[in-house]
């Protein structure tokens, strides 16, 4: 899902992952930009990468409680899945800050510079070392 092209979000994970961002201290004018706006602070503030990272990702908070009495997953699939979609979709936030642009485009393009996969592979782990 992600964003749209005026950078809106277009999913209540997406919506949360905004609230966890603004609630980290990124500016309202990146996060218009939706994905590419994280991605665009990320480059500009390179020292704010961990703490960007932190917000996108899901913390305790957001694991939905137990059930008293010890009831399983099949009587509350909403929340498990719920969850499972916010991680996700907070993956996909993560690339975009990791990758400073879209995703699929990056990995393109750097697959045809450097030789395919293992120019792929290269420079991920050269630009995270």
């Amino acid at each position: 899902m992600g964003a749209t092209p005026t950078g809106i979000p277009s999913t209540s994970s997406d919506a949360i992952i905004i609230q966890r961002l603004i609630k980290c201290g990124l500016p309202p004018k990146y996060l218009e930009r939706g994905q590419a706006g994280v991605a665009l602070y990320v480059k500009e503030h390179r020292l704010q990468l961990p703490a960007v990272v932190a917000a996108l990702l899901p913390g305790v908070d957001d694991i939905p409680p137990d059930k008293p009495g010890g009831a399983d997953q099949d009587q509350q699939p909403g929340l498990g899945k719920e969850f499972q979609n916010q991680c996700q979709d907070a993956l996909k936030w993560a690339q975009w800050a990791m990758f400073q642009g879209e995703p699929q485009a990056v990995l393109a393009d750097v697959g045809q510079q450097n030789g395919g996969a293992r120019g792929v592979c290269g420079a991920v782990w050269g630009a995270i070392t």
